[in-house]
């Protein structure tokens, strides 16, 4: 798997299929796979944290909240249902016209499904792009890559795909401060799973 191939070949019903046709698939996807804090049901369908993976993400429904961020690794992705929006953003110097205080925290793996946010900084933050995202289109970035991403017309799902880790810590911003905070996203189950990817076979079947 390469995160160019992953996502410009993207994933054959097939495989979906035989996904969904195994109990013991669907287990083993959601034994990696978590509700995110910013609103969505990550999938991971193949690889492994740190290295290469391909995802799917979920929105049930519109998220109440969704945080700036970048990542720790380059990502490639796809629409597949929903409309999405994306705001890209960049970090300028003190003061620069438009631009809006935040504050910045690292955020890392601390433990086996849990992690933490810590570390604050002040930075001022400039929104660059903003463009709505509809089935079909795509996205793509590096770890440097600044930006929310959140549905707004659901159910949303995403085809993603992720390079190998860049680096051991990502940034999470936010207009309050948070000294440290232990983030333990809720689990998923086999049945939501299936469930979630079967909509998105249905719905790359009509992309």
């Amino acid at each position: 798997m390469s995160v160019n191939s992953a996502v410009d070949d993207s994933l054959t019903p097939a495989r979906l299929d035989a996904l969904l046709r195994s109990r013991a698939s669907r287990e083993a996807v959601a034994e990696r796979s978590y509700w995110h804090p910013n609103g969505f049901l990550k999938i991971v369908l193949a690889g492994a944290s740190g290295a290469e993976q391909l995802r799917l993400h979920v929105w049930p429904g519109v998220p109440e909240n969704h945080d700036v961020h970048d990542h720790a690794w380059s990502y490639r992705s796809v629409v597949l249902a929903g409309v999405l929006q994306e705001r890209r953003y960049a970090e300028v110097a003190p003061g620069g016209l438009d631009a809006e205080v935040m504050w910045r925290h690292t955020y890392r793996g601390d433990g086996a499904g849990r992690f933490r946010l810590d570390a604050p900084a002040v930075v001022d933050l400039r929104e660059s792009s903003r463009r709505l995202l509809i089935p079909g289109m795509r996205s793509h970035g590096t770890a440097t890559c600044i930006h929310s991403f959140s549905a707004v017309v659901t159910p949303a799902v995403t085809l993603l795909a992720v390079g190998p880790r860049q680096q051991d810590l990502s940034s999470v911003y936010r207009r309050a401060r948070v000294v440290e905070e232990t983030v333990v996203p809720a689990a998923t189950t086999p049945d939501e799973v299936g469930e979630w990817v079967e909509f998105a076979r249905s719905a790359q079947c009509s992309t």
